[in-house]
């Protein structure tokens, strides 16, 4: 098990899940331990909730799908200190 934040060096921050998890795909495939943290984005996280639910709400009432565009979230990955120049060069495209 990885400590958070001692023993580890940030490796990428993504907005996407799925390049979170093609990252972490990779880190498994090579057995290199991670720590994966999701962060809310978009200011106060209780007036983002209730605005997100409320666009939510709106856009099933409508049929469709829109982006509210009032916050999302960011997927960190962290990997141990030892292994972050062999991680980089493992999930460069």
């Amino acid at each position: 098990m990885i400590i958070p934040f001692i023993t580890q060096k940030k490796l990428i921050s993504v907005p996407s899940q799925e390049e979170a998890r093609r990252i972490t795909d990779i880190l498994k495939e090579n057995k290199i331990e991670y720590y994966e943290k999701t962060q809310r984005t978009g200011g106060n996280a209780i007036f983002s909730a209730v605005t997100d639910f409320r666009a939510s709400a709106k856009s099933t009432m409508y049929g469709g799908y829109t982006d509210s565009g009032l916050g999302g979230y960011v997927y960190i990955i962290y990997v141990k200190r030892k292994d972050y120049e062999r991680t980089l060069e493992l999930i460069r495209y």
